[in-house]
């Protein structure tokens, strides 16, 4: 039996910079994690699911029997990006076993992958931090399998090893699928400043480059608060849930750096340097418990490289 095995991470999205321009929407920021990791193994004979197929089957043609086992991925809909990692993982895997060569951007297309934002496609190729370059107008919300624009990627930094990322999976808290993301970007806020966006996103790019955790904070935090004001008709509040604004005031109180939510949550994420880690856990605890959020709590670090393809 011929098999591979693609190894790739998940990610957290820092938010829009660019949501209402009349050129481009949806420019927005991310991060590649270590963990949770993404693990697929791709095979020409076994068991597959139909997502799987209908993949392999647009890469490879339907004389290739393929079949594709997802050994770890985290969990879907809460934030990680973790579709995108699944699927980009099995279309890698294919183009290897059926020998097509084809870039991850045509991957991505091919995969129906980036139809609001391109961190999780860049992250895959690249990983660290990503910028990407949103959408053209006409396109918005399109099935990227329809356009020929994937949001193109404008920066890719290495993220400082010396900062950890702090993650809190609320257990409960709304879960926003793919098919329920149109909705929330339909209307316009002619009142929306969105320089300060700009502005924000240059602060965070900023601390990224000078390894400033204080800057890049900031310019996270203002980031986020923006999209709360942005989304709230839609969220009922800054955050998805009262679990997630619960896991951000724990965080914040834990003293974690640039809390926020990750997509449409019930994802939560901060930032400290690497020395607190111990500190941060235990305050963490505690105070999770008296904002009344039981999830499960990751300490990760960025993943500053893409996807791996193993051949076993």
């Amino acid at each position: 039996m011929m098999k591979v095995e693609v190894q790739a991470g998940s990610r957290i999205h820092l938010g829009f910079y660019n949501i209402i321009s009349k050129a481009r929407i949806y420019g927005s920021l991310g991060i590649y994690l270590e963990e949770p990791k993404t693990k697929v193994i791709v095979h020409d004979s076994g068991s597959f699911t139909e997502e799987a197929s209908e993949v392999i089957g647009k890469i490879c043609g339907e004389m290739y029997k393929l079949g594709a086992e997802v050994l770890s991925s985290p969990p879907r809909h809460v934030g990680f990006g973790s579709t995108t990692q699944i699927s980009m993982s099995i279309a890698l895997g294919a183009t290897k076993l059926c020998k097509k060569k084809l870039d991850y951007r045509n991957l991505a297309l091919l995969a129906g992958r980036g139809a609001i934002s391109g961190i999780g496609i860049h992250a895959f190729r690249y990983g660290g931090f990503i910028i990407d370059g949103g959408r053209k107008f006409s396109d918005r919300l399109r099935n990227p399998a329809n356009v020929s624009d994937l949001p193109p990627l404008i920066s890719r930094l290495k993220f400082p090893e010396e900062w950890s990322i702090v993650l809190v999976v609320p257990k409960e808290g709304k879960k926003v699928k793919e098919e329920d993301e149109a909705f929330m970007f339909m209307p316009h806020h002619p009142s929306f400043d969105q320089a300060i966006l700009y502005k924000a996103m240059m602060m965070v790019l900023h601390g990224v480059l000078s390894r400033d955790l204080d800057v890049f904070s900031q310019g996270v935090e203002e980031i986020q608060r923006k999209m709360g004001e942005y989304f709230e008709s839609y969220q009922g509040g800054p955050y998805s849930s009262e679990k997630t604004l619960g896991a951000v005031n724990a965080l914040t109180l834990a003293g974690a750096r640039g809390v926020g939510q990750s997509s449409w949550g019930p994802l939560a994420y901060g930032f400290i340097v690497n020395e607190r880690k111990s500190e941060v856990e235990e305050k963490l605890k505690i105070f999770l418990k008296r904002e009344g959020v039981d999830g499960e709590v990751i300490f990760t670090k960025a993943r500053n490289r893409g996807a791996r393809l193993i051949h076993l």
